[in-house]
């Protein structure tokens, strides 16, 4: 009869390493050749080593051998992690065969710091003010002590709110800040990210940074002026053509007393003439 079983630790730290032991046993009578063993990596695990989670092996009756494998957790879990359980499969007299092993859990403990920063809005004109915030959570299952900081970009202002803050966050919890920056050149700027220190109850202790973000500040567009034409002078102009016109109609005026003046004085002087001959 072959059997095959799985064990792991029953709980472990955050910082600690896990130990995945395969074990398997011939108890039947005739040896069995060529047997492929498989197993498949936890997505909350990862392999502390360059190892190969695949092996093949002869069993002799009554032979039992076993692998082990280390693992390192990349997130607590307190209600625990079920690891998949192992196959090992062989050939013998023409039949397929095939068991696996039981799957084992793991529960594991310590804090897990998250940090996020944004800013709003993304694009704005030089001047523009940008809001920035940070967000710290604590998703582990630990308390921990945590201490943000944060820095500005080149060309830009600090207005108002803080640059980082300090915080003590039980499982589940999140502290927030924020603070407003002014953009004084244009361009494209990637925002340095926010880091956050922390130290739980065991002096587990860590760094997280956030994300980098990216800000694009616009040279502010200059509207068109108005078209304008200046009239200021066209009064003036007016009142000039005017002044003219009335200028040349009282000289016409005048032009024309003068030549029925002229006339009247020839008519007067002809009928003198003529008064004398006869």
């Amino acid at each position: 009869m072959f059997t095959i079983s799985k064990s792991i630790n029953d709980d472990i730290y955050i910082d600690e390493i896990a130990a995945v032991t395969i074990s398997l046993a011939n108890d039947g009578k005739r040896p069995i050749s060529s047997i492929r063993v498989r197993d498949t990596l936890p997505p909350e695990f990862e392999l502390t080593e360059n190892s190969s989670l695949s092996w093949e092996l002869d069993l002799d009756s009554g032979e039992r051998r076993s692998f082990t494998y280390f693992l390192r957790p990349l997130q607590p879990n307190e209600e625990g992690c079920t690891i998949s359980a192992a196959i090992a499969e062989w050939t013998e007299g023409g039949n397929d065969y095939s068991a696996r092993s039981d799957s084992p859990c793991i529960a594991v403990y310590g804090p897990k710091i998250e940090l996020s920063k944004t800013a709003s809005p993304e694009t704005t004109d030089v001047g523009g003010i940008v809001t920035v915030t940070v967000e710290v959570a604590n998703t582990g299952n630990v308390l921990a002590s945590i201490g943000v900081t944060d820095s500005l970009p080149e060309n830009a202002v600090l207005l108002g709110g803080v640059l980082g803050a300090d915080a003590v966050l039980r499982a589940g919890e999140s502290h927030t800040f924020s603070y407003t920056m002014r953009m004084d050149a244009p361009g494209s700027v990637e925002l340095p990210p926010a880091i956050a220190h922390f130290v739980d109850v065991y002096d587990y202790d860590g760094t997280t940074v956030s994300e980098s973000v990216s800000l694009t500040t616009d040279t502010a567009a200059i509207p068109r002026a108005a078209q304008t034409i200046d009239t200021s002078d066209r009064p003036i102009a007016a009142a000039t053509a005017a002044s003219s016109a009335t200028r040349t109609d009282e000289r016409s005026g005048l032009g024309s007393v003068c030549v029925l003046v002229g006339f009247l004085a020839a008519v007067f002087l002809i009928m003198r003439v003529r008064r004398r001959r006869t």
